[in-house]
């Protein structure tokens, strides 16, 4: 993965590993992607450790009201580095993310108007309308334009903000998580296999490439590999609509809870 820049949270942890230094830092980036963390308690920090707790509000949350995938990487990405950089051997150290895997257990309590919408969601209309009533933490993508919608692929576009970046000035990685799940979900519900069927998570996996920073337009490609009775299996792109680089890709694999076919 490229990288010229160096991370605000490197040059703190050059002097500080203390819990009440890390809360400090997640206030003064409160403007950008991270303060969606203003919520954690870090309860111990050092040795290469971090053990936090946050209560869940319904900024965090997804249609389901259960935490969202996108805030629950955010908090794994957060935790996982605040940790390293406490280690000993990352001191003076810049670090950055080449690869997420996140497992998830289902649980088969899924709402009923979650189900509708996603029935009826088949094509671009339906999915700019759908997304453009998303609550809780969806809102992080309020900004992000469905180009197009159907047949199991699902095309949008995304111009970078500071609300969007880590405290490196770049695209957080919670932040393409987040689109990565919403994007392969959105081809997924115009697939013809999963018409009439609710679907969640079961594995996300993120590869990082090239960094992406504030005016950059990052154009969210996904498609459906390979859709059976039970089991969904997306794949997604992220590149700079600029230049063509591949910021990050990511596979997402769904399963159906339900049906009424």
């Amino acid at each position: 993965m490229s990288s010229n820049k160096i991370s605000l949270y490197s040059k703190i942890f050059r002097r500080y590993i203390h819990a009440v230094d890390i809360e400090d830092l997640i206030l003064k980036n409160k403007r950008r992607f991270d303060g969606n963390l203003m919520k954690v308690c870090i309860n111990e920090i050092g040795e290469g450790k971090c053990t936090a707790d946050m209560e869940v509000c319904e900024e965090h949350t997804n249609l389901q009201n259960s935490l969202h995938i996108g805030m629950t990487f955010t908090l794994v990405d957060a935790l996982t580095t605040f940790g390293l950089l406490s280690h000993k051997n990352s001191e003076m150290v810049d670090t950055v993310s080449v690869d997420l895997i996140l497992s998830f257990i289902v649980f088969n309590n899924i709402m009923g108007p979650i189900f509708y919408s996603f029935k009826r969601a088949i094509g671009t209309e339906m999915i700019r309308q759908f997304l453009h009533k998303q609550r809780g933490f969806e809102q992080v993508l309020k900004k992000m334009k469905v180009i197009e919608a159907g047949n199991g692929i699902c095309l949008t576009e995304f111009k970078i903000d500071k609300e969007h970046i880590n405290s490196r000035n770049a695209l957080h990685s919670g932040l393409i998580t987040t689109l990565v799940d919403s994007v392969t979900s959105c081809a997924f519900f115009t697939h013809k296999t999963c018409e009439g069927s609710v679907s969640v998570s079961v594995n996300i996996n993120i590869k990082f490439f090239n960094e992406a920073y504030i005016g950059d337009t990052i154009l969210v490609h996904a498609k459906t590999a390979k859709a059976g009775n039970t089991m969904g299996y997306l794949e997604c792109t992220l590149s700079n609509k600029a230049n063509g680089d591949i910021v990050a890709t990511g596979t997402h694999v769904k399963y159906l809870l339900s049906s009424d076919k």
